[in-house]
């Protein structure tokens, strides 16, 4: 069935442009004549993309459970609209991204510079991170990629990574390899997800951005021995 037959398709009840999600935020009927849930669709999906408006990106911020003054919204809108050009499908993770931008300074966030897979009878991954201009290396061995993956930002990074879930998934419009999944560190469960052109790079990038999360919640002084 195409994306796009009437009442039926998985785009009938999806709104990209600004002005009708701002028109279906205000009054779903201003577009929907009827509701998603009387043809078997879960509810509206609003996609943000380069062409939606400050009212979607509000409501996305507050179905994430953060309520911004409309100086915030103006603020990460322009850090929104910048990443909008670079990269077709937001995630929400990359929205929460935008809007601890300015904290991210003080509270040191991973990122991923390189990994690389070896297959020698079990995988073997080696990642090289870096933090606050500080280059972190690590490697990591286990049965599939991406626990070897997931093990090498362990190594690198000094924590506590054990992986509870994982699922891979190609977006079918920009041929990406997405990656989700859950995380324990120390005991507390974080979950993550990216996108990639290989399965490698997404599953660094949606470890380390649980990680990141862990880091954040456990404030500067944590941050500051990670690597260590």
């Amino acid at each position: 069935m195409q994306p796009n037959k009437a009442i039926v398709g998985k785009n009938a009840f999806a709104h990209e442009a600004g002005i009708h999600q701002d028109g279906v935020l205000k009054n779903r009927l201003c577009y929907e004549i009827m509701t998603p849930q009387s043809v078997g669709v879960p509810e509206t999906n609003i996609i943000l993309g380069k062409h939606s408006g400050r009212h979607a990106l509000k409501a996305r911020y507050e179905k994430l459970g953060y309520r911004l003054s409309k100086e915030e919204v103006d603020q990460v809108y322009e850090r929104f609209t910048q990443l909008a050009d670079r990269k077709k499908n937001i995630l929400d993770d990359d929205l929460i991204e935008l809007l601890e931008h300015d904290a991210d300074a003080a509270v040191a966030a991973f990122q991923l510079e390189h990994v690389e897979l070896r297959v020698n009878g079990s995988a073997c991954a080696a990642v090289k991170l870096r933090r606050q201009g500080v280059l972190l290396e690590g490697n990591g061995e286990a049965h599939d990629p991406v626990l070897a993956c997931c093990a090498a930002v362990a190594h690198a990074t000094n924590q506590p990574v054990s992986v509870h879930r994982y699922d891979i998934s190609l977006h079918e419009a920009t041929r990406l390899t997405r990656v989700e999944m859950d995380l324990h560190f120390a005991g507390e469960k974080y979950s993550g997800e990216a996108e990639a052109n290989d399965v490698l790079s997404s599953a660094t990038g949606a470890c380390l951005r649980a990680l990141n999360k862990y880091v954040r919640n456990h404030g500067a002084a944590r941050a500051a021995t990670a690597g260590d």
